[in-house]
């Protein structure tokens, strides 16, 4: 029985079992540097957004909706005390109900880069609406290509060799490699949009009287069979924009190589990615459930620590503003104390909405480093590639197969001869013998 057990311990289990390498994700994506990273991408996306809903509206009145809520208010029920300690005290079945619906969360920066994509496919879009989403989508490439790429960067190198790379560094690198984190994405998009005007030129044929219909029907399988690339080339833009920064990050490579093993993987190893991607995201589900109960708790325990002080009465009023929906955080309870008023709930909102961008932060963090380990896993599968092994450009560049020369590559004890006395008769040296 003991001998058994010792040869259980004696196993590897991350080396028979590589796929548990998904479960460090949560270790390395819960580093400040990482979370302030995203925090500040999350920021930098909601700035574009409304500037350019504010520039699109004033060229093309009613073209745009108006501007949407900041990407973490999804994240503000996560403060709620009322919710999440609750629901898992009394109802046990409805939290893993809601366990199951947190994978939107994790997929929702994918979700923010494929929707301008998707807007872009309505044929029913005006001008003014592609360039908006044509603007968007090149903003949200830039903000990731800095912050995604650095987030990439630190979680690789602290995967492959458990070193942390400071906050300077990795913006340092995704900036010397920004042009090849925004080709990467546009090298499919690219390849649509020839397909797509090569449809274009079909749908002017129509235009020709009397016997455009007739023309394009005869040649309806030529864009059917341009639908199908273009389709292709969009589900693997959908499924390996994940990879496409790891690849870059991971490798120190260029956008091509990001874009031709993403696509290769995808396509390659369907089934490999499809398994790692589902235990990331059922993970990340459980992990964000987890979140959001220490933020609740958190709230919970500090409002009851300044109801012991203020009042009760007084700190609901004070935590209106977590306990709203996103879209009705504008209106505040006030407090029949003459103490206090609508600047208190206000402030405390201000910091609700940090807690809840820092949620955001996290959540982006993991769903980089999730895709980074992925990345990392499936390259072992398609080359074998050992799992340590990360670009470094630091690194002293030495060839092992060379031999040493000189001195130091001799084995033999090392003699020092006296130079040799020319003897000018006959105009030849003459070697003198040693001491002894």
């Amino acid at each position: 029985m003991e001998k058994s057990i010792s040869k259980l311990e004696a196993i590897e289990y991350r080396r028979v079992f590589p796929w548990t390498h998904l479960f460090r994700a949560f270790r390395i994506a819960v580093d400040l540097r990482k979370i302030v990273l995203a925090s500040a991408a999350l920021v930098a996306l909601f700035a574009g957004d409304r500037t350019f809903r504010y520039l699109f509206t004033q060229t093309e009145s009613g073209a745009i909706e108006a501007a949407a809520h900041p990407p973490w208010k999804v994240y503000r029920s996560h403060a709620d005390s009322q919710g999440a300690i609750s629901e898992l005290l009394t109802d046990p079945l409805a939290s893993l109900v809601s366990v199951s619906t947190n994978w939107s969360g994790v997929l929702q920066p994918l979700a923010g880069i494929i929707e301008p994509v998707g807007q872009l496919s309505r044929a029913e879009s005006t001008w003014s609406e592609i360039a908006f989403c044509w603007t968007k989508l090149l903003w949200m490439l830039f903000v990731w290509a800095i912050f995604g790429g650095a987030i990439t960067r630190l979680a690789a190198v602290q995967f492959a060799r458990d070193e942390k790379v400071t906050l300077r560094a990795g913006l340092r690198f995704s900036s010397g490699r920004f042009f090849s984190y925004v080709s990467a994405p546009l090298l499919p998009l690219a390849g649509l949009g020839f397909f797509w005007l090569l449809c274009l030129v079909f749908g002017w044929m129509g235009r020709v009287p009397a016997l455009g219909g007739t023309l394009v029907g005869t040649l309806g399988f030529v864009p059917l069979l341009f639908g199908f690339v273009m389709a292709l080339i969009l589900l693997g833009l959908a499924a390996g924009l994940p990879l496409m920064f790891p690849t870059i990050s991971t490798e120190g490579s260029d956008a091509f190589d990001g874009f031709s093993r993403s696509y290769n993987y995808v396509f390659g190893r369907p089934w490999q990615y499809l398994g790692l991607v589902l235990l990331a995201i059922v993970y990340g589900s459980v992990v964000l459930f987890f979140v959001r109960i220490v933020v609740s708790l958190a709230v919970s325990l500090a409002g009851w620590a300044l109801a012991s002080g203020m009042g009760a009465a007084e700190v609901d009023a004070l935590f209106a503003n977590v306990h709203a929906a996103p879209e009705a955080t504008g209106t505040v309870a006030v407090a029949e104390n003459p103490v206090f008023s609508a600047l208190g709930p206000r402030l405390m909102g201000f910091w609700f909405d940090v807690v809840a961008l820092l949620v955001g932060g996290f959540v982006c963090s993991y769903f980089w480093t999730a895709s980074t380990i992925i990345y990392f896993l499936l390259r072992r599968i398609d080359d074998a590639t050992a799992l340590d092994e990360v670009y470094s450009p630091n690194a002293d560049e030495s060839d092992e197969l060379l031999p040493l020369v000189g001195v130091a590559g001799s084995d033999q004890p090392v003699i020092e001869r006296p130079p040799p006395v020319v003897d000018e008769s006959e105009g030849r040296p003459e070697e003198t013998a040693p001491d002894s």
